[in-house]
């Protein structure tokens, strides 16, 4: 799905609505003309009834929501400033638009997908790839700086399962994006992350951040009877462990979580310098 349109501006408007929201229309009107251009094509119609459902008066703004109808079909459409956000069956998108004397100018910012079994969020800002993948329990999420004009379909992320590890998303990282970036962007930091959900927070387990497709820092955790043991390092300085909620010391006992996790991060630690050694050997080579 592409990120930015553009669309040539006409003198007449695609829907028909109620009088009683004139002023709405007349204040708005090159902000819903710029949406009917998304809107029509996803209820596959040339005009569509636009209905007024609720306003919002925010902090230093309005909110408005509408219904668009036709051919049977609806969706929801939400202003707030330049932007305005579409929410059609299983999907949301987010747009901000501009235009001048003869085009509109759209650029989705963010985009949603509910599937069967996860939800997909996918934003991309300042030449940054934000995704999000989200289970029941589960959040995995990934921050790219990969300059791309399009949005990912939900079948790129298959292979991912809810039970997936850190290294899993490394490897997802190293699979699907590392080869498309360009030197530049190999050269800053990409982050590959899990959370654990729990009453609407989001609570961090383990994260990589990656530079020239190897681990520079690494967050991981283990949870024993809701007790989280988490280490945390890079090969540039010593491992510090960290202990939440051990409420009961007598009644858990921590010793094979923290050796578990020392020999996780001592396996990502020599990963990066045997990677390291590759890239110095071929790099001299070539000289």
């Amino acid at each position: 799905m592409n990120r930015d349109y553009t669309f040539k501006i006409t003198n007449t408007i695609s829907f028909i609505y109620d009088s009683r929201i004139e002023n709405i229309i007349s204040r708005y009107k090159m902000t819903l003309q710029a949406a009917s251009n998304v809107i029509l094509p996803l209820l596959n119609s040339k005009t569509f009834f636009l209905k007024l459902i609720r306003e919002e008066c925010l902090e230093n703004t309005m909110k408005f929501v509408f219904e668009a109808a036709s051919n049977n079909q609806s969706l929801t459409l939400t202003l707030v400033d330049d932007v305005f956000i579409i929410n059609y069956k299983n999907e949301t998108y987010s747009y901000r638009f501009d235009w001048d004397k003869n085009n509109f100018y759209l650029s989705l910012i963010s985009f949603f997908q509910k599937l069967k079994d996860r939800e997909i969020k996918e934003k991309i800002d300042s030449h940054y790839l934000y995704i999000d993948i989200i289970f029941a329990n589960r959040k995995f999420r990934f921050e790219i700086p990969y300059d791309i004009k399009y949005y990912l379909d939900g079948v790129y992320f298959s292979s991912l399962k809810e039970n997936a590890s850190i290294i899993d998303l490394m490897r997802i990282y190293h699979d699907r994006f590392f080869t498309g970036q360009t030197a530049y962007e190999k050269g800053i930091e990409s982050i590959v992350s899990i959370f654990m959900t729990e009453d609407g927070k989001d609570i961090l387990l383990d994260k990589l951040i990656l530079r020239e497709g190897m681990v520079e820092k690494y967050y991981l955790s283990s949870l024993k009877k809701q007790v989280q043991v988490s280490i945390e390092g890079s090969i540039h300085e010593e491992n510090k462990i960290t202990i939440k909620n051990y409420d009961n010391p007598e009644e858990t006992s921590l010793d094979e979580e923290i050796r578990n996790l020392y020999y996780q991060s001592r396996k990502l630690e020599l990963n990066f310098g045997e990677k390291k050694a590759f890239i110095i050997s071929r790099a001299r080579k070539k000289e």
